[in-house]
């Protein structure tokens, strides 16, 4: 598979377990439909249970028409979507959904991604972690990915727990002192 923008030869590399198409040259990343969230996952764990939705948000990003072609589908062109606020760009192919990234922009994403852990309350994260239980519970993905999911959540409840009542940090800490196990 060559590169969109260079058309220099890509190639494998492992995220985590995730093998993505990278070009050396440009540095370029070839994504295959859902292989943004699992390198999203592999980079940083506190993020797992978050999904990447561009498209959350349609009024504050443009689609523009792009003259580069998909490296999977070469007869399709890609589609580029920039989200306004962060200038995220995402070029996809709406043929085979995969996505082509910069590095930069992947970066992006990611920092966007934790700076949102930073916005949310201990309430928002004690609701998301019923939706977590809740999705654990339904069986209707991978349990072991909902489990790890819901700990991620559980553990940053904890944080923000702490974050918001230093009171209650300061006793913690002092029974720990007291009462080592």
């Amino acid at each position: 598979m060559n590169c969109p923008e260079c058309e220099q030869p890509m190639e494998n590399r492992l995220i985590g377990d995730v093998t993505i198409d990278e070009c050396r040259n440009c540095r370029g990343i070839w994504f295959d439909p859902g292989q943004i969230d699992e390198v999203k996952d592999e980079v940083s764990p506190d993020i797992r249970w978050m999904d990447f939705e561009l498209w959350r948000k349609q009024a504050d990003f443009q689609v523009v028409s792009d003259p580069l072609k998909c490296p999977r589908c070469t007869d399709s062109v890609l589609t580029t979507v920039i989200e306004e606020e962060s200038g995220i760009a995402v070029r996809f192919c709406p043929r085979c959904g995969g996505s082509w990234l910069n590095a930069v922009d992947l970066a992006k994403i990611i920092a966007a991604l934790e700076a949102e852990l930073d916005k949310r309350t201990a309430s928002d994260y004690f609701k998301e972690s019923f939706k977590q239980a809740g999705e654990l519970l339904t069986g209707k993905e991978d349990p072991i990915s909902q489990w790890k999911d819901l700990k991620a959540v559980l553990r940053l409840l904890k944080f923000r727990i702490f974050i918001e009542n230093p009171k209650l940090n300061a006793v913690m800490k002092g029974l720990q002192k007291t009462l080592p196990l």
